[in-house]
């Protein structure tokens, strides 16, 4: 994204919902679901469970580069499941230090 999409990208600002927990979290569990149904429909086949994951990867990259052209190109990156998981267990780890 930082190398190819920044060059092209038009650079206009992402829409506020995109900074809002429930927007993210929302994104996550959809994404989620996707998942857990898709491999359940896999019938435990390492290849369809795969394919599964390949499937993620592909979606994931179309989906930034969709958004990443029109406004910033790390657009995605404020919504990602990913990053919104990784944010809640860095915070959760973060507490159970303090403690």
């Amino acid at each position: 994204m930082d190398i190819f999409l920044s060059k092209i990208s038009r650079q206009h600002a992402v829409p506020k919902i995109f900074l809002k927990a429930w927007f993210r979290w929302f994104i996550f569990s959809i994404f989620l679901s996707f998942l857990l149904i898709r491999i359940i429909q896999s019938g435990g086949s390492l290849v369809a469970i795969g394919a599964v994951f390949v499937a993620m990867c592909i979606i994931t990259t179309l989906i930034a580069i969709g958004l990443g052209l029109p406004m910033k190109h790390r657009s995605w990156c404020m919504i990602c499941p990913m990053g919104t998981l990784q944010e809640h267990l860095g915070k959760y780890k973060d507490k159970k230090k303090k403690v």
